[in-house]
């Protein structure tokens, strides 16, 4: 994958259309959908996400898989427009 100009991202990404569902105090449960994943996070559609501020912590899950994914921890890394950029939080229980 070539690299975009001025683009300083470390891992790739892939292009996913997932609904995940996402949650934060500011507003409550709101169902979305992903844009793209990489192996350390995913890019999340959704306006509510625009206004938190970079660092914010919120929880999120994949929805309508055959058996209940995980709720994960997440961090906001960007914002643009249309959502933000989200960073997995893994414990050390989890790895």
């Amino acid at each position: 994958m070539t690299a975009v100009s001025g683009d300083r991202r470390r891992h790739s990404r892939t292009p996913l259309y997932w609904h995940i569902r996402v949650w934060h105090e500011s507003f409550g449960e709101k169902d979305a959908h992903t844009r793209d994943v990489s192996a350390v996070g995913v890019y999340v559609e959704l306006h509510e996400l625009v206004r938190l501020p970079v660092g914010t912590r919120l929880k999120a899950q994949i929805q309508g898989l055959p058996s209940p994914a995980p709720v994960l921890e997440m961090e906001i890394q960007r914002t643009d427009e249309r959502g933000a950029g989200l960073l997995f939080i893994l414990d050390d229980a989890r790895g």
